[in-house]
């Protein structure tokens, strides 16, 4: 069956997307239908196939965020395929390459030069933010590797291992005061961090700004 003249150019995008990342989980049409069913949206298997065959019109929000759960991708996967290379229409007669559509839609690479005040300010807390994940996760490595080695040899764990880890741990948390702060000082709250990177803050007497006092 014809793909509906109507469709605006991003479904037809995504429509491509979908059953790209569907045949790679394996799923059915039906499986799909099922599992965006569970997270809100009504679907059947005819509605999986009616996308994927270009027959829908437009996608909710509602439905867009739901297939980004069950594929369990970044929004902007949905939308763009760099190995593929093919075109992103963001707007009415506009496309992009993917790796633009895809820096922009993260936040890294605006579409005008220069950008606007709003895009500025925007880019700057999405780039703190990562960096606050970045250092998080780095912070709950160091501590898994600790707890794993401390099993494994539960008597071979020396004062000089145990300063280096806590010089390793001090130095992950001071990085971390960069992006915070600069969180703050653009008007914004920092993100909710880990109860156990929090304390061991405290213990390291090592102040995190905008989130002085929490234990």
């Amino acid at each position: 069956m014809a793909q509906d003249e109507r469709a605006a150019p991003i479904t037809l995008a995504l429509a491509e997307r979908v059953r790209h990342l569907r045949k790679a989980a394996g799923f059915s049409h039906s499986e799909l239908a099922e599992r965006v069913s569970q997270l809100g949206p009504a679907w059947s298997r005819s509605t999986a196939a009616k996308l994927e065959n270009k027959r829908r019109e437009s996608v909710t929000l509602q439905e867009f965020l739901a297939l980004a759960r069950v594929f369990d991708v970044p929004l902007p996967w949905l939308l763009v395929d760099p190995e593929a290379g093919t075109a992103v229409p963001i707007a009415k007669g506009v496309e992009v390459d993917p790796w633009t559509a895809l820096l922009w839609l993260v936040g890294k690479e605006p579409l005008t030069d220069p950008p606007g005040p709003t895009w500025d300010t925007a880019s700057r807390v999405i780039g703190q933010a990562c960096q606050v994940a970045t250092l998080v996760e780095r912070f709950g490595q160091l501590r898994t590797h600790r707890e794993t080695v401390a099993a494994l040899l539960p008597d071979g764990r020396d004062a000089d291992r145990a300063a280096e880890d806590e010089r390793q741990e001090r130095r992950i948390l001071e990085d971390l005061t960069r992006p915070l702060r600069a969180l703050v000082r653009l008007g914004f709250s920092p993100p909710s961090l880990p109860d156990e990177l929090l304390k061991r803050a405290a213990e390291l007497d090592v102040e995190l700004p905008g989130l002085a006092g929490e234990v």
